[in-house]
């Protein structure tokens, strides 16, 4: 049995595929880039995790709470940036430094509390070499702050 098609239908599918292979191509490097955003978030996110964590342990009376010298707080930023006290090594995340990343330290004697913020500024990488879209994106900044207890040890 032979099936005839109608001559109108000739080549359409090709007209449907170049109509929706761009679209979805764009849908797939969007995703892409979402999970790019939500790794950094969560690298970040671990990174002042650890940084808190590093900058409670020695901090368990109150007059070294309230006298956190410029040294120790280096050493919590070289902490979050590399991941070590030093500052020595890769990054934990490409483009983050101690020169273009704002980590603030406090403290809060009466709650016996240390905040440790980071931002990051996020450079979208997959959908920036689409022509029109690139310029069209906006600058991320990605923060993550913790609160810790001192008193936890």
């Amino acid at each position: 049995m032979i099936i005839h098609t109608d001559k109108k239908q000739r080549g359409l599918a090709a007209i449907e595929f170049a109509i929706v292979v761009p679209v979805m191509l764009f849908l797939t490097m969007a995703t892409a880039e979402f999970g790019r955003v939500f790794y950094h978030y969560n690298t970040l996110t671990k990174a002042v995790q650890t940084g808190a964590r590093y900058a409670s342990k020695p901090l368990l009376k109150t007059s070294e709470l309230t006298n956190i010298d410029a040294a120790f707080k280096q050493r919590i930023q070289n902490f979050v940036v590399y991941g070590n006290e030093n500052g020595g090594g890769n990054a934990v995340l490409d483009g983050f430094s101690a020169n273009n990343t704002n980590v603030a330290i406090s403290s809060n004697v009466a709650n016996k509390t240390i905040t440790i913020e980071a931002q990051y500024t996020y450079n979208f990488v997959v959908l920036s070499d689409l022509p029109f879209i690139g310029y069209l994106l906006p600058t991320l900044t990605l923060k993550s702050s913790v609160v810790t207890d001192t008193s936890l040890g």
